[in-house]
């Protein structure tokens, strides 16, 4: 009955435009509407477990609602540029929350995947953003001034030719990709950067921490935790790399250690340099809560 359920609202998004293209003369818009929201609601007990499923259902049943008491036939052409639009979302939002959808995807299949395809899964979450603001904008344009047919040549046949290519590319891109970090997999000293960004002379990094870290068997086997002098290092060579500074400090201010990184963590590490006391600032942070922070100086005072 689960798997049933789980392939209900897609095999209806196979089937709607060519129900639209032969029913629409002859079942009124409310009839529909009623499907679809039924339908929308037996996935609903799933739906609300998923990231982002609560504003998706919401979405669904508002247009059916509006689809219902309107009774407008045209509105029923616009289901799937809904739907586009209601995936790129979902993509879109995963990518600033985290962690991206290809990565949840991948990781059903390859649950202890390499941190080192961690950031091939976001570039090829940012492809699927593309393809879904493509299709949302094709389909908003046959809509609006595209016969039926043509609407329907699209929606039912073309669009699924087009996600059929992209995800066997995708598969066997990603079987490669992870095959090969598989292939060249070993202990590392470095985190994963996932992404980066600067404002008025601050760094923020997105950071993963991967549990093959070098330093997690001795600090500790148990319990294994990031050491602070390796987070130090960290920020000393992510600063080196963006301010120019020197690798190694003279001497280390106002540290704090507040909790504790471990394997797998992603945290936010910002970085500021000040140029007039030859410091640079540092702070970790992990879902918002502060992990650690220090002043590093590279020149003692006197």
């Amino acid at each position: 009955m689960r798997k049933l359920t789980s392939i209900l609202l897609p095999l209806t998004g196979v089937l709607y435009p060519f129900v639209v293209y032969f029913g629409m003369d002859r079942v009124p818009p409310p009839m529909f509407a009623l499907v679809l929201g039924a339908i929308w609601l037996i996935r609903a007990p799933s739906l609300l477990k998923e990231p982002g499923g609560r504003w998706m259902l919401a979405a669904a049943l508002v247009y059916c609602a509006l689809l219902a008491f309107s009774g407008e036939a045209a509105l029923l052409r616009w289901y799937p540029t809904l739907i586009s639009a209601l995936l790129l979302c979902a993509f879109g939002l995963s990518l600033k929350f985290g962690p991206p959808l290809v990565e949840r995807i991948a990781r059903v299949r390859e649950p202890d995947l390499p941190a080192a395809a961690i950031p091939y899964t976001r570039k090829v979450t940012w492809v699927w953003v593309g393809f879904f603001v493509f299709n949302g904008v094709v389909s908003a344009a046959l809509t609006l001034w595209a016969p039926l047919a043509w609407w329907t040549l699209y929606n039912g046949l073309l669009v699924y030719f087009i996600m059929g290519t992209l995800f066997v590319g995708e598969w066997l891109l990603r079987a490669q990709a992870i095959a090969g970090c598989r292939v060249n997999a070993m202990a590392t000293r470095d985190p994963v950067l996932l992404g980066e960004r600067q404002h008025e002379g601050v760094w923020t990094l997105a950071l993963y921490v991967p549990p093959e870290l070098i330093y997690f068997p001795g600090h500790f086997p148990h319990a294994p935790v990031l050491p602070g002098a390796v987070q130090i290092a960290w920020a000393l060579a992510f600063s080196a790399q963006r301010f120019g500074t020197p690798t190694h400090c003279r001497q280390v201010e106002a540290l704090k250690f507040q909790r504790l990184l471990r394997p797998g963590d992603r945290v936010e590490l910002t970085l500021r340099h000040d140029t007039a006391r030859h410091t640079l600032h540092f702070a970790y942070r992990r879902d918002e809560l502060a992990c650690s922070s220090g002043r590093l100086a590279w020149q003692t005072e006197a």
